[in-house]
């Protein structure tokens, strides 16, 4: 299947295509950055002017990764956005040169922000596949964290929670209460959840958070 995805002159970079982009990471040794998203989206239009308008924004992104920039709804990029189970807007996945997915996020909001996440994705870059099979046979809290964060970004709700629980079952230390009410308030939108799965995740946030924690006030919000 060809993928010729074009980039756009606005988005700051030069055009290429998804398997030029595949062809030059094969030779660079570099994973692919894809931004799937669409024209309406205000963060994706957040993204791409920081991308055209801010030098080490842009300089620090192509040192980590190949960016391809895909609209969801034009051409090839439908295709683009089937195949790779994308809903959410803009959804940012790191592939390697054979377009296996080794992490995968959504929105955009600070230039900092994500420049922090692409850094860590690329620094812990593994094939989802390799990922699942070592927590199968040793699992961690911290893989058990990475596929939830994973199947929340491709709208599993249930799995995610799920993950979310084993991780913190893994760990004591580690709290992953917020994480898991989100999921869980998602899911219970979705009807994978009844009302009393989401108090009882809303209570295991409370029972760990400080009052004045900002997932105590998420908490909050989000149940009002």
């Amino acid at each position: 299947l060809a993928l010729g995805v074009a980039l756009t002159a606005s988005a700051g970079t030069y055009p290429m295509s998804l398997d030029q982009a595949f062809d030059k990471a094969a030779q660079t040794e570099k994973p692919v950055l894809m931004k799937i998203g669409t024209e309406w989206c205000s963060a994706c239009q957040a993204f791409d002017k920081a991308v055209a308008t801010d030098d080490t924004f842009r300089a620090g992104v192509g040192e980590d990764a190949i960016l391809v920039q895909i609209d969801a709804e034009k051409g090839d990029g439908v295709q683009v956005a089937q195949r790779y189970n994308v809903s959410n807007f803009p959804t940012f996945i790191l592939a390697n040169a054979e377009g296996e997915v080794m992490d995968r996020w959504v929105g955009f909001k600070k230039s900092g922000y994500f420049t922090k996440t692409l850094d860590k994705a690329v620094v812990d870059a593994m094939p989802v596949s390799e990922r699942w099979a070592r927590y199968r046979t040793e699992p961690t809290a911290k893989d058990a964290a990475k596929l939830a964060n994973l199947r929340m970004s491709e709208g599993y709700y249930a799995d995610a929670a799920a993950l979310y629980g084993r991780a913190m079952d893994l760990d004591k230390a580690k709290d992953y209460s917020w994480y898991r009410f989100t999921a869980v308030t998602k899911g219970t939108k979705n009807g994978l959840f009844t009302t009393n799965d989401l108090v009882a995740a809303a209570d295991a946030v409370y029972a760990r958070a400080d009052e004045n924690s900002s997932s105590m006030f998420g908490v909050l919000w989000t149940m009002r």
